[in-house]
């Protein structure tokens, strides 16, 4: 409710005050009548304020709410990802270069066995749990999101997914 709404209430309250003066005072029954229309008016007119006021109040409670649970979140986020650390998750022995996920630290205060996620959902603020998968051709140790699809090789070569296949000789 703004400053507007409530001068306006107050307004219309105080013609309220001054219409029921008028009815009690006035003693000719066509004048207590036409003031008693007037007065059934503003009384409309200071229960819609009031009405208004009242809807206007409880959008702003709302929003304060989804603010604060959004604020929740946010802390929650903010806790639980100190619980990692970016680390290389492809042994040295594997072909190709480093490549990273998050990683918890091993002194972190958790009952969560040692795990990875995503370093992709973890930039948007989400803890989505790297999958280790066995692929059959080539036996392809892999970490899969489930979230967002993203695969890292461990070991092995995904021959299909090839990036830069050679180009074949015309016989």
């Amino acid at each position: 409710m703004d400053i507007a709404d409530f001068g306006l209430m107050i307004t219309s309250l105080r013609a309220v005050a001054e219409l029921t003066k008028l009815v009690v005072d006035a003693h000719d029954a066509s004048i207590r009548r036409e003031k008693s229309i007037e007065l059934q008016g503003q009384v409309v007119a200071v229960l819609q304020s009031a009405l208004a006021a009242q809807t206007a109040q409880v959008t702003q409670l709302q929003r304060v709410r989804e603010l604060e649970e959004k604020l929740a979140q946010f802390e929650a986020w903010n806790a639980d990802k100190e619980k990692y650390e970016l680390k290389n998750v492809r042994p040295d022995r594997a072909p190709g270069g480093k490549t990273f996920a998050y990683v918890l630290k091993e002194h972190a205060d958790s009952t969560e066995p040692v795990h990875s996620i995503c370093p992709d959902c973890y930039q948007t603020h989400q803890k989505t749990i790297l999958q280790g998968v066995m692929l059959k051709q080539g036996r392809v140790d892999v970490l899969e999101c489930n979230r967002c699809g993203l695969t890292i090789n461990l070991t092995g070569v995904s021959y299909e997914d090839r990036p830069n296949p050679r180009p074949q000789r015309p016989r």
